[in-house]
């Protein structure tokens, strides 16, 4: 059997590749508000070199959160996320997708609180929203039938609410970080912007769901890597 054929990237498709990541650990240590020719100085490379890929500093940190985006698919497949089967499994997912986050915290946050006119941009942002909005759905329903979410979570507007909740904190965390807790190193913070995420479902826990959430040790989650 034949092995499968290696992908050549192109020279041009390596320099964007390394532009990308370089561009993203800048703007991460030093802010969103530099300009592109400071960050041709800091990444060292001619500034025609980024251009060519990114004619300006909003395409640049747009293809960093599609970087990410397509990041965050390969965890999904990585942990098999439409499998989860328990509350723990979202928690150690959520504990592998706050680490790619805070990767790509300056794209995320750049994402999050910029006005962006750009149809195309915004498109690609909601669909890719809805498609996990989809899977996320799809894994409530698989808990409430394994009967660890009760009833409540489903009737009126309660989905609706807890949906909105859940997602702002999931990816608001960052802007709370960088905000009030910034001196403190992410990894001392991790274990409470986790439990915050999943604290939300508390009221939501079937007798069966609660035991199994009281057993989750989120202080040994977040130290593995």
């Amino acid at each position: 059997m034949k092995s499968p054929a290696k992908i050549q990237l192109t020279k041009g498709a390596i320099t964007k590749a390394s532009i990308l990541d370089k561009a993203r650990i800048v703007y991460n240590e030093h802010g969103l508000n530099l300009k592109i020719d400071e960050i041709v100085k800091y990444i060292g490379c001619h500034k025609s070199n980024l251009t060519n890929h990114f004619p300006n500093k909003e395409k640049l940190i747009q293809a960093i959160a599609m970087q990410y985006d397509a990041e965050v698919t390969r965890i999904i497949v990585e942990l098999d996320f439409g499998k989860a089967e328990s509350i723990e499994d979202f928690v150690l997912f959520y504990n592998k997708l706050m680490d790619l986050q805070y990767e790509y915290r300056s794209a995320i946050l750049y994402t999050i609180n910029s006005f962006f006119t750009e149809v195309e941009y915004k498109k690609e942002v909601s669909d890719s929203y809805h498609i996990r909005l989809k899977m996320f759905e799809e894994q409530l329903a698989s808990l409430h039938q394994k009967g660890i979410l009760n009833d409540a979570l489903f009737e009126k507007d309660a989905l609706e609410v807890f949906i909105v909740q859940y997602f702002t904190v999931s990816i608001h965390w960052l802007s709370f970080y960088e905000m009030y807790d910034f001196q403190h190193s992410y990894n001392s913070k991790k274990e409470k912007f986790l439990k915050s995420i999943f604290n939300l479902y508390l009221p939501y826990l079937t007798k069966k769901g609660k035991t199994a959430f009281d057993k989750i040790d989120f202080k040994a989650i977040v130290k593995k890597k």
